[in-house]
């Protein structure tokens, strides 16, 4: 197939005017075949023009290739042939209400009304709490149950104490707010190629992270806990500097690349027994202080 796409140099700027308008099925047919025969998808997205909205794609090969067209309410989505294309039509479909149809999975990106004004894809009534009708993983089954846990569970912080817009934006529960956080962190990425958080997902964590501090964190109940803790971990140490054999850990296999804990030199072995105690769990710790500093009761017939 002969592509009508425009070639653009690297670090060359060209005029509107000069990229090629298709009809769509040729745009979308000339698209779906460059990125099948080796190209890469750089940008694919909506934008006004005039009284209606046009598409534009911009692909790689050996160099920018550029096209338009008129975007029709609703089109046979690109993704089924060219995965890369997903976010791209879920992000047109959100900002502007332009439907991919046969999309596998057609979701939401961020969560806010198309520009429009016109049907929402999605359905979502945007004046509900965030997550609309987000289609989390869920598992099910008669074994299958969620348990608190967290600072609540403890008894740190009392249940619904957290700032609401943490819980409007992320969710209400710890679970809900980490499918959150990482599915923002996920998307960001896909559409802007940085780690991190989305405008808004990054304000209301950035409000939660300051609620933790002040709350958790370096509130009384943890301070007060902090100490001990400290202590422990110094125990610790010093128990795998002085018996270095017990680095090896319940699966008996040596550190530090097969050599001998006890060939190691001095400033090794501190670095060896550092990074196993700092590697881990609070419940791991607790148990090897008890079984090495806490005596077992004996019973005396």
């Amino acid at each position: 197939m002969t592509s009508r796409f425009k070639t653009i140099g690297h670090g060359q700027a060209v005029a509107m005017g000069s990229i090629p308008q298709l009809p769509f099925e040729d745009f979308a047919a000339q698209a779906a075949a460059i990125v099948a025969g080796g190209g890469h998808v750089v940008q694919f997205f909506a934008f006004p023009h005039g009284a209606g909205v046009r598409l534009m794609a911009v692909l790689r090969d050996d160099g920018l290739l550029a096209a338009v067209c008129d975007a029709p309410e609703a089109y046979p989505a690109l993704t089924p042939r060219c995965p890369a294309f997903h976010l791209f039509e879920r992000e047109i479909a959100e900002q502007y209400g332009i439907r991919p149809e046969g999309h596998p999975w057609l979701k939401m990106v961020r969560y806010h009304p198309n520009r429009r004004g016109v049907a929402d894809v999605f359905g979502n009534d945007y004046t509900a709490d965030i997550p609309g009708r987000y289609p989390y993983y869920a598992v099910t089954g008669d074994e299958i149950h969620e348990v608190a846990v967290g600072p609540v569970h403890a008894g740190v912080i009392e249940p619904g104490a957290l700032p609401e817009p943490v819980v409007r934006v992320l969710g209400g529960r710890h679970s809900v707010r980490i499918n959150t956080m990482v599915v923002d962190v996920i998307e960001h990425y896909g559409t802007w190629g940085e780690v991190g958080f989305s405008p808004v997902v990054g304000d209301v964590a950035d409000e939660l992270e300051r609620f933790m501090f002040a709350n958790v964190y370096l509130g009384q109940a943890t301070v007060a806990e902090r100490d001990k803790a400290a202590r422990l971990l110094h125990l610790l140490f010093e128990f795998y500097l002085a018996n270095p054999a017990e680095l090896a850990g319940p699966f008996g296999r040596p550190a530090a690349g097969g050599l001998a804990l006890t060939q190691l030199a001095p400033g090794d072995l501190a670095r060896a027994a550092a990074d196993y105690v700092a590697g881990m769990t609070d419940r791991f710790a607790i148990e090897q202080f008890e079984q090495y500093f806490v005596p077992s009761p004996v019973s005396i017939q």
